[in-house]
């Protein structure tokens, strides 16, 4: 019978010492490749991966209702000022009054002339921060739903396509404020408002099918209780056949200022998890600290750091001001300006984990 000798394997022939000090060397080097490459994480927040987030910007109203900044249509006439802005951008999200008054002067022509081939270049999605779903009952405020449906048309007519319709706070304003005329019907009750989502949800829906339809909402900061009224919103909605494809939470600044990051993080497990719905964030800045454009630039960025190291891992952020900071929204790339693109290029980086 013919025998069969075992040869040593690899490893028995290794010397033993050097077998105690080479493994441990041999993990170490392992675990500096993987940290130096991105792919291990010794931060608070390694147990949250980046989620295939997008980034949104939205016109700034410079504080005023119904304000644009100076250079606004500068962006369509001179894209070239905020190109590394338009790398990051996914959706572009205008106030519905742009395209409702003739004062702004943004027409069909204007539209399919400037706009679109600017934003078409980028790949760049058209949303709408629209307000025909808040109050529908109160005064005439019914009719708002048509001009923007209008607007809409406008934007097709063009060539363009409206993705998105964000309903401007529709659930969490809950008295008038400074409106006179909202003030003659406040307050206005969770139920109201909710039947008035629906009401323009389908009217819209019935006139362009593939929309999708989302929210920003303030409760959250505002102190209030946004689980019930998010919770019945999401019912109601599903007895119609509907849903929302998103929320937005406004104002992040303001909330991170009263809260812990933990407890935003709390927030973005109710919305993402309990409700199933992509969960965004507002990014813009506090009215009564920000007193100038740098110091925009550095607490939006200073917010995403903070919330990042806590675990946050936001669906869809989005950056605009409706305070008078920041005054422009160009150059993007001027180290001595500091704009809303150049912010929001910033934000593009840290989201796409390339830095600055």
């Amino acid at each position: 019978m013919k025998r069969y000798s075992r040869k040593k394997s690899t490893l028995q022939k290794i010397p033993p010492s050097f077998l105690l000090l080479g493994i441990p060397l041999l993990a170490i080097f392992l675990l500096v490749v993987l940290r130096l490459t991105g792919r291990l994480d010794f931060s608070s927040s390694a147990a949250a991966p980046r989620v295939n987030a997008e980034l949104w910007v939205q016109d700034s109203n410079s504080g005023e209702s119904g304000g644009v900044l100076l250079d606004f249509k500068q962006q369509f006439e001179q894209p070239e000022l905020w190109a590394a802005a338009r790398q990051n951008i996914d959706v572009y999200q205008f106030h519905d009054f742009l395209f409702m008054d003739p004062k702004y002067g943004i027409d069909e022509t204007y539209i399919r002339e400037k706009m679109l081939p600017v934003l078409n270049e980028s790949g760049i999605k058209i949303a709408l921060n629209v307000t025909g779903a808040n109050w529908a009952k109160c005064d005439d405020r019914d009719q708002i739903k048509y001009k923007e449906a209008e607007a809409i048309d406008r934007i097709i007519a063009a060539g363009g396509a409206v993705s998105f319709l964000t309903m401007q706070s529709t659930l969490s304003k809950t008295e008038g404020g400074n409106s006179v005329t909202l003030n003659r019907c406040s307050p206005y009750p969770d139920k109201r408002r909710i039947d008035d989502i629906i009401d323009y949800m389908q009217f819209m829906k019935k006139r362009y099918p593939n929309m999708q339809f989302g929210m920003t909402d303030a409760d959250a900061t505002k102190g209030n209780d946004y689980k019930t009224s998010l919770h019945e919103l999401r019912k109601r909605l599903g007895n119609h056949g509907l849903h929302l494809n998103y929320i937005f939470i406004d104002n992040i600044a303001e909330f991170l200022s009263k809260n812990d990051p933990k407890d935003l993080k709390d927030l973005e497990q109710f919305i993402r998890q309990d409700l199933n719905i992509p969960f965004g964030l507002v990014y813009t800045a506090d009215k009564d600290i920000t007193k100038s454009n740098a110091a925009y630039h550095t607490r939006v960025l200073r917010r995403y750091t903070e919330y990042f190291k806590a675990g946050g891992r936001p669906n869809n952020y989005l950056v605009t001001s409706w305070f008078r900071f920041p005054t422009r929204y160009l150059p993007d790339n001027d180290p001595r300006e500091y704009t809303l693109m150049r912010t929001a290029a910033a934000l593009g980086n840290r989201i796409r984990g390339t830095g600055d």
